[in-house]
C-alpha cells in the first residue's frame, strides 16, 4: 500500500502502524502530508479485515483543518463493521 503510493512534492509521511479502537479491534492507520503548500492536504488512510474481506477508509481535509476533524475521521473507521 505504502509503496505503491506515488509520493510527489510535499509527501511527509506522519505516522504508520497499528492502532486500537475504543472496542479492542487493531487496524492500521496511515496519516500523511500531500501536495506542496498553500494546498496543503493532510491525509488519513485506515486498513481493517473483517469477514475474510478487507476494508479501508480514506479521509482528507485541508491541513490547517485536519485536527479539527480528526475526531469525526475515527469515528466513521470505528462503524466500520462488516456483516459476514
Amino acid at each position: 500500500m505504502r509503496d505503491g503510493y506515488i509520493k510527489g512534492p510535499g509527501f511527509r509521511e506522519r505516522s504508520f502502524g497499528p492502532v486500537t479502537l475504543g472496542d479492542g479491534r487493531e487496524i492500521w492507520r496511515w496519516q500523511y502530508l500531500d501536495r506542496p503548500a498553500p494546498d496543503r492536504v493532510e491525509r488519513v488512510d485506515y486498513f481493517l479485515s473483517g469477514c475474510d474481506n478487507g476494508y479501508a477508509l480514506i479521509a482528507a481535509a485541508p491541513a490547517r483543518r485536519f485536527a479539527q476533524l480528526a475526531a469525526l475521521f475515527e469515528a466513521a473507521v470505528a462503524s466500520l463493521r462488516p456483516r459476514c
